[in-house]
């Protein structure tokens, strides 16, 4: 995750969402690392995983996320009320790939430990407010479709009224404006110094390492978890009851059933997402909250299995930010239908094209030398 240290008298306190939380056993000197612990397997698998699993994770997240703007701004899908959150989802997920995984491993890869957040004050201002509010956005934006596929299921007679691209729309501005106005902070917390882009502020000091933590923590992880928790188990228990309905009806409309099937296909690829979401986010809220208690006195050893810990988990977490296009097109039906008549339409277009071209060839193979000739007599006159 992210770095945030507080810095007092050249002394590192190391709390919340730092570039790793066992780097509390090296130093930073002159830009460079100086390892004071005993080299383990545990350091040799944390560094392996580190210098190739982020570029990996990058690459496949980027490309999902693109085809899965290219898919959701389709003329079909885009006209639902879902794809306005998968959209911005999409953008913020990509957006936290290119924040979080990459200046990590970009600081670990460079000879001088280059950390793009701490190239100027600017950047390090604006790189930290960007990096957490869509980190916690994306979390949110999970959050309102779980809540909107509730509405659709619970009460699918007013979601019609209910769950409109008016309200996406006004939901997703809302979530975004809080999220913004709870980082705002970052302008006047954060600033260049002798360890890079950090918090110096003595006054700041309690805030940024007791008290910011916990609120980040809360609005990242442990309330989206709840709340995804509660609604998508309340949406399979009536998806449950409504098949056992289902089963005991012998007659229904070809249109109800299509609207029930196509409902039940977007529900259930959302509630995979939701769900991978809390099985990839839960270890590192896990992790962050009892860290504290796990690091104190700890022997190198210790803090080596607490790094391979803490990269596993860092993996798994902006796994989440790069997978979403592969869950649509394994448990979405629409998605991948979409998807399929998308690709076919472009190998149509190119069977088409080279069809018009090799038509216009033969044409003009075809023409007899006497039009030829009576061509360039009439040009020629």
């Amino acid at each position: 995750m992210q770095s945030l240290q507080i810095h007092d008298a050249g002394t590192v306190n190391r709390e919340r969402f730092v570039m790793s939380p066992g780097l509390a056993n090296q130093s930073r000197v002159n830009g460079s690392n100086q390892t004071t612990d005993p080299i383990f397997i545990e350091k040799e698998i944390e560094n392996i995983i580190w210098d190739f699993v982020p570029p990996f994770i990058i690459s496949i997240g980027t490309l999902g996320n693109v085809l899965s703007l290219i898919v959701l701004l389709g003329k079909k899908l885009r006209k639902t009320t879902w794809s306005l959150y998968l959209i911005v989802l999409a953008v913020c997920d990509t957006i936290v790939l290119f924040t979080g995984l990459f200046r990590q491993w970009f600081w670990r890869i460079t000879p001088s430990s280059i950390d793009v957040r701490a190239l100027s004050n600017t950047g390090c201002k604006i790189h930290t407010f960007l990096t957490y509010t869509c980190t916690q956005y994306s979390s949110w934006i999970l959050v309102a479709l779980t809540f909107e596929r509730f509405v659709t299921v619970y009460f699918p007679l007013r979601s019609k009224t209910l769950c409109t691209r008016k309200t996406s729309i006004s939901s997703l501005a809302v979530f975004l404006g809080l999220i913004i106005s709870l980082n705002l902070h970052f302008y006047w917390t954060v600033n260049i110094g002798k360890y890079g882009c950090d918090v110096y502020d003595h006054s700041l000091f309690r805030f940024m390492g007791l008290i910011w933590p916990w609120i980040d923590l809360c609005v990242t992880s442990f309330l989206p978890f709840i709340i995804m928790l509660v609604c998508n188990t309340t949406i399979i228990i009536c998806l449950v009851k409504e098949r056992n309905k289902r089963l005991h009806l012998t007659k229904l409309s070809e249109q109800t059933t299509n609207n029930l099937r196509k409902t039940t296909g977007a529900t259930i690829m959302f509630i995979t997402v939701t769900f991978t979401f809390l099985v990839l986010t839960c270890p590192l809220a896990i992790y962050l909250t009892f860290w504290k208690y796990w690091s104190k006195g700890a022997t190198p050893h210790t803090k080596a299995v607490l790094d391979l810990a803490w990269a596993i988990i860092n993996m798994l977490q902006y796994t989440n930010n790069g997978i979403n296009f592969y869950l649509y097109c394994l448990s979405g039906p629409r998605f991948r239908g979409e998807l399929k008549q998308l690709c076919f339409a472009r190998k149509r277009n190119l069977h088409d094209g080279r069809k018009v071209d090799n038509s216009k060839s033969t044409r003009s193979g075809n023409r007899s030398p006497t039009s030829v000739t009576r061509t360039t007599v009439i040009r020629s006159t």
